[in-house]
């Protein structure tokens, strides 16, 4: 029943959006750690509601997002 009040912030929307990148390019968590030079579990839990990310977290992969798409424009992967 509280499901149904749920409040949805823009750092949720943010957390979705990242998800949808991260499947749009075929990631899977463990891949996208290793890809981005993370800790193995750092991504484990990122399909989940208790996905809770650091800032710092947040900002390096914004780096390795935007660095892994250029790459890709460019052919290299």
């Amino acid at each position: 029943m509280a499901e149904e009040n749920e409040q949805v912030y823009g750092v949720d929307i943010y957390l979705h959006k990242i998800r949808g990148w991260v499947t749009s390019r075929g990631f899977t968590p463990h891949g996208l750690a290793k890809a981005a030079s993370f800790g193995p579990g750092t991504f484990a839990d990122m399909y989940t509601p208790k996905w809770n990310p650091r800032v710092s977290t947040l900002r390096e992969l914004e780096d390795f997002m935007l660095r892994y798409d250029i790459r890709v424009s460019r052919g290299k992967k």
